[in-house]
């Protein structure tokens, strides 16, 4: 199931229009709940849903990248680690 990342949110624009949410994790890769669903986030600021984007992200977990481009934890299988800091800030420019 999904798990909340407490304290950690992200900023998505859907068409123009900002949201701020919470982060979870599921299977080592990381999500933003959007309605009633979740969407996939990935490095390049997109996620699984079209015209849904990462506008900006903070979170306490480091944070990697799998071998598809998407963001996820050190959990995911053969992830690769993306920053160095404790806490990460993510900004994105769409």
């Amino acid at each position: 199931m999904f798990k909340k990342l407490e304290g950690d949110t992200i900023m998505l624009s859907n068409k123009g229009v900002y949201t701020v949410t919470e982060l979870y994790t599921y299977n080592g890769g990381l999500y933003a709940k959007v309605g009633s669903g979740f969407v996939r986030l990935r490095t390049n600021g997109t996620t699984s849903k079209t015209d849904v984007l990462i506008v900006t992200m903070e979170t306490d977990i480091a944070l990697y990248k799998d071998k598809l481009g998407r963001l996820a934890t050190d959990d995911a299988p053969n992830a690769v680690k993306l920053s160095s800091e404790s806490r990460a800030t993510l900004l994105l420019s769409n």
